[in-house]
């Protein structure tokens, strides 16, 4: 793995989750298994993660089942302007 990939996991994730980083965009792939309650599907997760100048992280995360896509979600992320840097 070259440093600028790496691994991730979590407790809801199948296996590992692997990324790339290429300058401020970041690639996440992953298989996650949605509660219970939400079914308890596995999903195909990609995220796309993109730094904007002022450190504003956009993510548009596509998920997919069976190759199709089920849901997509677009979040931005910002840093409290009250919080200590």
């Amino acid at each position: 793995m070259s440093r600028d990939t790496f691994k991730a996991t979590a407790d809801d994730i199948v296996g590992e989750a692997m990324g790339g980083i290429s300058g401020t965009t970041e690639k996440l792939s992953y298989k996650i298994v949605l509660s219970e309650g939400a079914g308890g599907h596995v999903l195909n997760i990609t995220d796309w993660m993109y730094q904007t100048g002022n450190g504003t992280i956009m993510n548009r995360s596509k998920m997919r089942k069976f190759g199709l896509t089920v849901a997509e979600l677009v979040a931005t992320m910002r840093q409290n302007p009250e919080s200590q840097h």
